[in-house]
């Protein structure tokens, strides 16, 4: 018996409009399988000072270690973003011959969505830690897949969302310890649109960094270090399994 077509799920709102764009794009392709996905990239910054982050996005980008974490592009595929979200972390981590690395796992991370001062509570370099990471909200992205540059300077301060709680109603008689105030509103609201869209090839050149306009140390606190800091990018969007493999129409 045939299910009637009213049965069928559908979708609705901006991302059928994005879906549709998709498949008459790929129309003709072969192997071409459409679905909503992400990537994601994480960067350990550096201890000392630092001006520029380089994420990777692909599985082929050996020039930036892919965290347990991250999720890349095959080299076979493409993955049209329209959409991005920015966060940061920190793990408890040991340090041997000058090198940094987290003790716990890293899909433990508490993420923050801005320089939260009961977490980044460190002093580096002179500043409070969570005082040198908002030099992070204070740069910007810029985005190169190919010879096509979609972002010269995307402005990063789009991420910051700070935490809201209500002050002065009642002394809690419940302690304090190891709660920490709120980071972010509902995740929903955490997700930044693109415009325009753009596509990460797996077999093209992409370049995605965030920039600083000073340098700034991103991590804890130099003279002991017992945590590592993190930045993190995350692409939403379509993935197009075998994309890159395609004449696709323009």
């Amino acid at each position: 018996m045939k299910r009637s077509s009213r049965f069928q799920p559908k979708i609705m709102g901006p991302k059928a409009a994005y879906l549709a764009y998709l498949r008459e794009k790929y129309e003709g392709g072969k192997d071409i399988i459409i679905t909503e996905s992400y990537l994601r990239s994480g960067v350990q910054v550096p201890n000392n000072s630092t001006e520029t982050i380089e994420f990777g996005f692909q599985l082929n980008n050996n020039q930036v270690p892919i965290l347990p974490t991250d999720s890349r592009c095959a080299q076979s595929d493409t993955f049209e973003v329209y959409g991005w979200k920015f966060s940061l972390y920190t793990l408890a981590a040991t340090t041997s011959g000058g090198i940094t690395i987290p003790s716990v796992p890293y899909s433990t991370a508490i993420k923050q969505y801005f320089p939260n001062p009961n977490v980044f509570n460190g002093t580096n370099a002179g500043n409070a830690e969570y005082l040198n990471l908002y030099g992070v909200y204070n740069g910007y992205l810029y985005v190169k897949i190919g010879a096509t540059v979609f972002f010269e300077n995307f402005d990063m301060g789009h991420f910051l969302n700070v935490g809201i709680s209500e002050q002065g109603v009642a002394v809690s008689s419940v302690s304090g310890t190891g709660v920490l105030p709120a980071t972010s509103q509902m995740p929903a609201n955490l997700e930044v649109g693109v415009t325009p869209m753009f596509m990460i090839n797996g077999s093209y050149k992409n370049e995605i960094s965030l920039n600083l306009y000073e340098s700034l140390p991103l991590g804890a606190n130099l003279a002991s270090i017992t945590r590592a800091n993190f930045v993190e990018l995350t692409l939403l969007g379509f993935k197009v399994q075998n994309g890159a493999m395609q004449d696709i129409n323009a």
